[in-house]
């Protein structure tokens, strides 16, 4: 078993303890989904990758609601997922929802906002346009 193969066995116990033990919307679960989800994607296991980033969207979405920054950044996750999987059109789809809702909750000069507008770029870039 190589040291990735490990990391995941190991954060999907944990996670599985976290569910039955926190549930589904503690923070602790948001954290270890969130490892997880990036160890799978690292590992180019984008289906897994992509169901518990849009399992953490859900959760963060509903505690905190939808332009929250924690949510904001859990929904560039996904993004940054698909962009990895080659899956461009939908990594530029949510990108630009996620530059829209940014703009709009912390300005059009905040940190958060210009990643959002190079991540679009760039996604825009591996699709010629």
């Amino acid at each position: 078993m190589t040291g990735r193969q490990h990391n995941i066995g190991k954060l999907e116990l944990d996670l599985e303890s976290k569910l039955e033990l926190l549930g589904e919307h503690h923070s602790a679960t948001l954290i270890v989904r969130h490892a997880l989800a990036h160890a799978y994607r690292a590992a180019r296991r984008f289906g897994d990758a992509n169901q518990l980033f849009k399992e953490n969207l859900a959760a963060s979405a509903e505690l905190l609601g939808p332009d929250h920054p924690d949510t904001l950044r859990k929904h560039s996750s996904l993004a940054n997922c698909h962009y990895a999987a080659g899956q461009y059109e939908e990594a530029i789809r949510i990108f630009a929802e996620i530059l829209s809702r940014r703009e709009r909750a912390l300005g059009l000069d905040h940190p958060d906002t210009l990643r959002s507008r190079g991540s679009l770029a760039n996604s825009y870039r591996a699709t010629d346009r």
